[in-house]
């Protein structure tokens, strides 16, 4: 293929995309019209104002639903593992609904961090959540690559992706955070990542590629690595700690490295 026609395929999809994503943005905010109008030509104008802040929640969440349909039976994208190039069904689908997602994420769901109602647009954009999960970031990806175990916390604007560019390819593979795990604040995980039940990863550590947390171990750093390990039987939150040795004979500390907020 010419470079000039991939570029300008490039413009046009970009046009098409965001004129779409605009529509159904538009197109969600018929719920709460319907709301304002009725409430102004019933109540008046001071009672319609009143109902805004609903107007919102239904806009939200009719635009978050609609994505989600258009996830599932319009694009039909499934990320799967692999290795891709760009011109590729895989690569167009992930990018259409990579850009849809954020604008949801941008304009509504990053105000619902933390809550239950985080952990159902990650199932219904196809992640794998368990129970009691607490997800305090938005910046996921490739969510039919994603697993999240019971009783596992994400912190504040953590990343985790499932692909990384490789070479003029777009590389798929799962992350799994296992159970009672913490993945401290703006940490990242990259491609393969498994971090085993009650493990542990620090604030600001970057987990590369493939890499395994093991279970009860802290990883902090850039790149991660092995801190210390904790005593089995406990949870993530305030048990003692026992450290591993380091090279040198003495101990490691991750200082606050493993905070989550």
């Amino acid at each position: 293929m010419p470079l000039w026609l991939f570029e300008f395929g490039q413009y046009i999809g970009a046009a098409l995309l965001t004129l779409v994503t605009f529509l159904l943005m538009g197109l969600a905010m018929l719920p709460a019209y319907c709301v304002f109008d009725w409430t102004y030509l019933t109540f008046g104008l001071p009672a319609a104002i009143a109902t805004l802040p609903v107007g919102y929640l239904l806009w939200g969440t009719t635009f978050c639903l609609e994505v989600i349909i258009a996830k599932r039976f319009v694009v039909f994208y499934k990320a799967k593992p692999g290795r891709f190039p760009f011109v590729s069904w895989n690569v167009i689908g992930w990018a259409i609904m990579g850009y849809i997602v954020l604008v949801a994420h941008t304009t509504f769901m990053q105000f619902l961090r933390g809550t239950p109602f985080m952990n159902m647009w990650l199932q219904g954009l196809g992640a794998n959540i368990g129970r009691r999960v607490n997800v305090q970031t938005t910046f996921t990806s490739d969510w039919d690559l994603l697993t999240i175990d019971d009783d596992a916390v994400l912190g504040g604007d953590c990343h985790v992706a499932c692909h990384s560019l490789e070479g003029g390819h777009l590389t798929f593979a799962p992350v799994h955070i296992g159970k009672r795990t913490l993945i401290g604040q703006t940490s990242s995980l990259l491609p393969g990542v498994r971090v085993e039940d009650d493990g542990m990863v620090g604030a600001r550590s970057l987990v590369t590629k493939g890499t395994v947390v093991d279970s009860h171990a802290i990883y902090a750093g850039v790149p991660a690595k092995l801190i210390k390990y904790r005593k089995q039987g406990k949870g993530p939150r305030g048990e003692d700690d026992v450290d591993t040795p380091s090279s040198d004979g003495g101990s490691s500390d991750t200082g606050s490295s493993t905070s989550a907020s």
